[in-house]
């Protein structure tokens, strides 16, 4: 028996949950039998690959393997920017940087406290805040302008 008829034989597929793709399908998108059976590979292993993870883990699968990893985010950089944010609430009014400000601002002000920080300030003498707690302010402000775009 051929490879790709050994996946496709129903005695070798667990029915209890379905693939991605029907044999058929797969059968349709490739004419040759040796990528027919290439992709059929691909489609078994991703489709026993998900069932394994999902009996591992005890869960189900979730696909979101595109999306950003927040859990790599160091919480102190999230803190640090929250910091710098709260000054910025309490002195131009919460959320003020959503109203659109100019990115050349934005980036000068980094700018300023990254290059005090790099000479030796650790603490911006306005704020008493980090300078570095105002550059992950500023760089979360750029970002989101970006992100209006």
């Amino acid at each position: 028996m051929s490879k790709v008829k050994e996946h496709f034989d129903p005695a070798n597929i667990d029915h209890s949950i379905p693939p991605k793709e029907t044999p058929r399908e797969v059968w349709e998108q490739y004419v040759d039998a040796a990528e027919a059976s290439k992709e059929a590979d691909r489609i078994f292993r991703e489709y026993q690959n998900d069932k394994l993870a999902a009996f591992v883990s005890g869960r189900g699968t979730k696909h979101d393997g595109n999306k950003p990893d927040l859990t790599l985010v160091n919480r102190q950089v999230v803190e640090a920017a929250a910091r710098a944010l709260m000054y910025g609430a309490r002195k131009y009014g919460r959320d003020n940087y959503k109203l659109g400000i100019d990115e050349n601002r934005i980036k000068a002000a980094i700018l300023r406290h990254l290059f005090a920080d790099l000479d030796g300030e650790r603490l911006d003498p306005e704020s008493g805040l980090e300078h570095l707690d105002h550059v992950a302010a500023g760089v979360a402000m750029w970002a989101y302008q970006r992100s209006r775009k």
